[in-house]
């Protein structure tokens, strides 16, 4: 088995059809400390009946019309609508 410990996240195939068994890698930074997590698909959504949307953009902005929930992502970030056509960037991928 190849040792994958020194790859970034960007270099792995993309995943089109998630389990809730997959794991998603998470870095949080509390106190201005990066801290790595891994999470499940299902953890992460949780037993949420409502329908999440995650999808791609060339142009992501507040200037959107998109709904609270939905996930958004480009070649470098991660974002999330914290309200209706309200974006927050979430997370830059060029770390990973």
């Amino acid at each position: 088995m190849a040792n994958n410990s020194a790859r970034k996240i960007s270099s792995y195939s993309a995943c089109t059809a998630p389990n809730a068994n997959d794991v998603l890698a998470l870095v949080g930074n509390t106190s201005g400390v990066n801290t790595s997590f891994r999470v499940t698909v299902a953890t992460l959504l949780g037993n949420s009946d409502a329908n999440v949307v995650i999808q791609y953009s060339n142009s992501v902005s507040n200037s959107m019309t998109i709904t609270a929930g939905t996930l958004l992502y480009d070649s470098n970030s991660l974002y999330i609508a914290i309200a209706n056509d309200t974006v927050k960037k979430v997370a830059d991928l060029t770390d990973f």
